[in-house]
């Protein structure tokens, strides 16, 4: 089994712990969410975690 890179749930891998998946998965889930990596920092940073 593949090591996590995000902290991703069981239900959105499916079953599949590959760096593949979870590579496609964590975009798909930004993208929905954030529109981008960047805006996705951007929030990140605005409520100041690290």
């Amino acid at each position: 089994m593949s090591r996590p890179r995000y902290q991703l749930s069981r239900a959105y891998l499916h079953g599949d712990y590959s760096k593949a998946n979870q590579e496609k998965t964590a975009d798909r889930y930004v993208k929905n969410r954030y529109g981008s990596w960047s805006n996705a920092k951007r929030h990140w940073l605005s409520y100041g975690w690290y």
